[in-house]
C-alpha cells in the first residue's frame, strides 16, 4: 500500500514506497556485463533481466499487481573524470529520456520510469517543513545572514571613525 502526499495541493506517492531498479545494485550482481541475464529481486519485488551483446539494451519483464510487464530500457555510458573511474552507466527514461540511476514503477503507470515521469516524490518532500533537519539549518542560515549584516555594520562604522 502506498502513501499519499499532499505537495501543491497535489496528491502523488512516495518514491521510497515504489518498486526501484537501482542500477549501482544490478551493476554489482553484474546485471550490466554484455548478454548477462538473470533476476533482480529486491525489497519484495521480482524481475528478470537480459542485456544485449554490446552493453546498451536492457530487457525487463516483470508481473506489476497482476499485470505481466516487458520493457526495454536504453543504457547509456558517460565519460567521467575520477581516480579509478573512466566511465559511468545511467539508465535513459523510457518517457522523457533524460539520465538516471534509478527507476520506479508506480501504481498510476506500469512501466518503469524516473521520479517525475512517474509523478513521484521523496519521502523528504513530504515532511521538509516538518523536519527537525530542516527547521535547524533554516535557522542556522537566518542566524548566519544576520551575523554577515552586523559584521558589514561594524566594519562601516568602524571605517567612518578612523
Amino acid at each position: 500500500m502506498s502513501r499519499l502526499s499532499t505537495i501543491w495541493g497535489r496528491n502523488r506517492p512516495v518514491a521510497e514506497d515504489c518498486a526501484c531498479l537501482n542500477i549501482s545494485l544490478l551493476k554489482d550482481i553484474g546485471g550490466l556485463a554484455c548478454s548477462a541475464q538473470g533476476v533482480y529481486e529486491r525489497d519484495g519485488s521480482r524481475l528478470a533481466y537480459c542485456m544485449d551483446e554490446s552493453g546498451t539494451l536492457l530487457s525487463l519483464s516483470y508481473v506489476y499487481q497482476g499485470v505481466p510487464v516487458q520493457q526495454c530500457i536504453s543504457i547509456v555510458i558517460m565519460p567521467v573524470q575520477l581516480k579509478n573511474v573512466a566511465t559511468r552507466k545511467y539508465f535513459l527514461c523510457p518517457i522523457c529520456e533524460k539520465k538516471c540511476c534509478k527507476l520506479y514503477v508506480s501504481n498510476k503507470r506500469y512501466e518503469m520510469a524516473c521520479v517525475k515521469c512517474g509523478n513521484l516524490c521523496y519521502e523528504l518532500q513530504v515532511h521538509h517543513n516538518h523536519n527537525i533537519y530542516y527547521r535547524f539549518m533554516r535557522a542556522e542560515k537566518a542566524e548566519k545572514i544576520y551575523y554577515e549584516k552586523w559584521q558589514r555594520r561594524y566594519a562601516k562604522r568602524h571605517r567612518k571613525n578612523k
